[in-house]
């Protein structure tokens, strides 16, 4: 509330009260027009509804940002949808953005967490009359370490600030937009160091994205992932009502646009501070264990593995029409494949990962836990759904600790290897993590897994290929 005291002083415990529960809300701008969009996190029936998960981890839920349509615009291009239940109107995701507009969330944190992010993302461009879906990252994440709040400077790498604090993301393809945008927000009130930029690299030709409204014109989104809380009540709450708000805003002055271009100009490096092919004996002991895991079973199906670090970059997946899955700067993509990188085609990377896990067998992965070995904040193992790109189960880096010693119990690297087991029927096996059977998942499925390693200590980005050793993996008769 606000009330008047001594002659016409204000204590506005409300505005402050608000911004701690809600986050910032968008001031008035006197140079840009606002359409106002919706943020809410993916939800299991939707994405299966429209037939498309893409690659959501299920320890990382993913939250999305919803837009009107423009005028005369048409919704090719969109991914999802959701209607405002009280007026009807509809929203998509992705949307997209002239070369006067730019994306705007503001809003406030999550809760203490290993991991959150917000990235954005190119979802559809076109080849001549053919669409393509890289849902490839174009720029560097905004991550719990790199982000700018109101008690926190992006360039503070600490996490004091990170948790629980208002904040807003512009994200635009023109610099003139950017940067009228962020004045009128700071001399609205929001702080400069809470305003954190993404720029849109629409002018380079050679990433085939382009500003417009028209069908052929590329879709473009913010993302936002989110690890949870220990605090689960807190975690709950923010995944159900997420206080976040989301713009798309377009500057009424029409001054020739200076497009974004050369992105990864403007990246943070990656780096390995600890590289794991040269920590003692460790490449020696992968080979071991993973020998341990096929001795002890039959009916073995192993397979190669292969990184696809081309794939796995967002500018190279633009530039080559090719499957990015949601890649991210903060992480290294290990897709785990059934056929090696010169007998896939381009743009049938799921194709190629896919596998399947008849009745009564089990999904090995013997890898490095790349947490244990001191190079990332987490890293985790997940197996998907192919058909629908649709996250099934995930293992974390610490619940896998130990997991090593049923097949080399005198290693002395036990803490830094591990046996991630997916199987339909775990009973009792405290490594195991149970394949859920419904009726989009059953025993004529098939599958694909990736392995993510998060953050890099020294560069809070994702660490670099050569500093990392791969997973591999069987599917074994129980």
């Amino acid at each position: 509330y606000q009330r008047r005291v001594h002659g016409g002083m204000k204590i506005i415990l409300w505005i402050s009260l608000m911004n701690y529960v809600c986050g910032f809300n968008l001031p008035p701008l006197p140079s840009f027009s606002i359409t106002e969009g919706s943020f809410e996190f993916l939800k299991l029936e939707q994405c299966l509804h429209f037939g498309n998960c893409f690659a959501q981890n299920p320890s990382t839920p993913y939250g999305l940002t919803y837009l009107p349509l423009h005028e005369f615009e048409l919704p090719i291009g969109m991914i999802f949808n959701t209607s405002d239940p009280k007026t009807g109107k509809i929203s998509y995701v992705p949307s997209r953005l002239t070369e006067y507009e730019a994306y705007v969330l503001c809003g406030r944190t999550p809760p203490p967490t290993d991991y959150y992010s917000i990235t954005p993302y190119v979802f559809v461009i076109w080849d001549g009359l053919v669409p393509h879906i890289p849902f490839g990252s174009v720029d560097d994440a905004a991550n719990l370490y790199t982000i700018g709040t109101e008690n926190k400077s992006p360039d503070d790498r600490s996490l004091r600030g990170s948790f629980n604090s208002s904040f807003c993301v512009v994200a635009s393809s023109d610099e003139i937009t950017t940067n009228l945008l962020t004045k009128e927000m700071v001399s609205g009130g929001i702080p400069q160091q809470a305003i954190n930029i993404f720029k849109l690299p629409f002018g380079d030709n050679s990433l085939h994205v382009h500003s417009g409204i028209l069908p052929r014109d590329s879709t473009s989104s913010l993302l936002l992932r989110y690890l949870g809380s220990d605090d689960k009540q807190a975690q709950d709450e923010y995944i159900q009502h997420p206080p976040l708000q989301y713009y798309r805003v377009r500057r009424t002055t029409i001054d020739q646009p200076k497009q974004y271009n050369n992105p990864e100009s403007g990246f943070r490096p990656r780096a390995i501070p600890n590289p794991e092919p040269e920590i003692p004996s460790l490449n020696e002991t992968i080979d071991r264990l993973y020998t341990s895991v096929k001795s002890k079973h039959t009916d073995i199906s192993s397979f190669s593995i292969e990184t696809l670090p081309e794939y796995i970059l967002g500018i190279s997946c633009l530039r080559n029409f090719t499957q990015c899955l949601g890649d991210s700067q903060d992480t290294l993509y290990y897709v785990l494949m059934n056929r090696t990188q010169d007998q896939c085609p381009k743009n049938k990377l799921l194709e190629c990962a896919a596998f399947s896990i008849p009745k009564n067998h089990s999904l090995y992965v013997v890898g490095v836990n790349h947490n244990a070995t001191g190079n990332v904040v987490y890293s985790s193992v997940s197996v998907y759904n192919q058909k629908l790109n649709y996250g099934l189960v995930s293992a974390l880096n610490h619940e896998l600790i130990g997991s090593s010693l049923l097949y080399l119990p005198e290693s002395p690297l036990s803490n830094y290897i591990y046996v991630a087991k997916f199987s339909w029927d775990c009973s009792d096996d405290r490594y195991c993590f149970t394949i859920p059977q419904d009726q989009y998942t059953s025993f004529e499925s098939q599958f694909y897994v990736v392995e993510r390693a998060y953050i890099q200590r020294k560069t809070y980005k994702g660490p670099l290929l050569e500093g990392i050793i791969g997973p591999r993996f069987i599917v074994a008769k129980d």
